[in-house]
């Protein structure tokens, strides 16, 4: 917050890509995986995991963004790196234009979609939450199936976290663990993050009785949100289906130092 009002009252303006929530950014901080670097118009944090470091900034104008940036990035030419610019449709351009100069590449769009109400089949089958013995499994269909640049792969302790709160449900199909649906209820948005079918088990209505399940415990939420990847044309039919609409802000991932078909 004090870096924000800094920022702020230099009265040039306000840009940011930093939208982590307060209880995440404390997790980073308690597990030691934030860096900081101050410059005259812009303050960077540099989160790391174990695959690469996430970037974010706090700056004042797109000028000074640029100026700063060109200055922070010598010091990171050899790290893998990966940087979210998030704003409505024709708002990032000049941001994008900004960190492709610098050697950044654009590896995807996600595109957010959100409903007030979803539209589901009652009659579905209720999917239990998932236990300790699951979330190794869980943990590894995020590193076989999910894009780690992209889709923000949860942590051990991120699932753990989620895990504890009944946040995590479960979908087991002959012990095996065939879908899974992670979400968040903060302030009466329901945030779905994650829901995955495992592809041999897929069009066996396990994703709805998923959904359901969602929708139920969160049936007090007043929104329900969901970022998909842009070209991920069935996913985008399903949530159309089940009363998903786009949504005009979207989120450019970039990456540096990073192959694009790694």
């Amino acid at each position: 917050m004090e870096t924000i009002n800094w920022i702020k009252q230099k009265k040039m303006g306000f840009m940011t890509n930093l939208f982590a929530d307060h209880s995440k950014i404390e997790t980073w901080i308690d597990n030691d995986e934030l860096v900081s670097v101050t410059y005259q118009n812009s303050f960077f944090i540099i989160q790391k995991n174990d695959w690469f470091k996430r970037l974010f900034f706090l700056s004042t104008n797109p000028a000074h963004l640029e100026s700063d940036l060109e200055i922070l990035l010598p010091s990171l030419t050899d790290e893998k790196m990966v940087t979210d610019l998030i704003g409505m449709t024709g708002q990032t351009e000049r941001m994008v234009s900004i960190f492709t100069s610098r050697g950044f590449q654009v590896r995807s769009t996600l595109i957010r979609m959100s409903a007030t109400k979803l539209t589901l089949n009652a009659d579905s089958v209720l999917v239990n939450y998932a236990d300790k013995k699951n979330l190794q499994v869980i943990q590894s269909y995020f590193e076989q199936y999910f894009d780690k640049y992209v889709e923000q792969i949860p942590t051990k302790t991120e699932l753990s976290e989620w895990l504890s709160n009944n946040n995590i449900f479960c979908y087991l199909e002959d012990g095996v663990v065939a879908g899974f649906l992670i979400f968040e209820n903060v302030q009466k948005t329901a945030y779905l993050r994650y829901w995955f079918v495992h592809p041999d088990y897929r069009n066996k209505n396990i994703g709805s009785k998923l959904m359901l399940s969602f929708h139920l415990v969160n049936s007090q939420a007043s929104r329900f949100i969901f970022w998909v990847i842009n070209t991920n044309e069935n996913a985008i039919k399903r949530y159309l289906h089940y009363g998903f609409k786009k949504e005009e802000l979207m989120d450019k991932v970039l990456t540096f130092n990073i192959q694009q078909d790694a």
